[in-house]
């Protein structure tokens, strides 16, 4: 699964830490995760581009990503094949604070 996460941040690390919240409703099915990039956005202050890649646990399925996706935000825009999901605060509230964007890509 790669995900992206737009964060109204001051900090790398205060980004970084916003994408273990993001993260931390799958715990139980994270094998691994790969920081791709964190940085800042070149476009607007204070708002910084975290991606990662991470490994799920085999059983992980389509349900498994409907409820993680439920725990985040309530509106989400699903395009399959891939399945692609993407939400931001102009589409509605997100659970975690800080959150601007969210592109997640899930490979079955």
């Amino acid at each position: 699964m790669f995900i992206r996460v737009h964060s109204v941040s001051d900090s790398q690390d205060h980004a970084l830490a916003v994408l273990s919240k993001v993260l931390e409703p799958l715990s139980q099915h994270v094998i691994s995760r790969h920081l791709i990039k964190s940085e800042q956005y070149w476009k607007i202050d204070m708002m910084f581009v975290t991606e990662a890649e991470v490994s799920l646990q085999d059983d992980f399925s389509r349900e498994d990503l409907t409820v993680y996706l439920e725990k985040v935000s309530e509106n989400w825009d699903v395009i399959e094949n891939p399945l692609e999901a993407i939400t931001s605060t102009q589409m509605g509230d997100i659970s975690i604070e800080n959150i601007a964007m969210i592109t997640i890509s899930f490979a079955e």
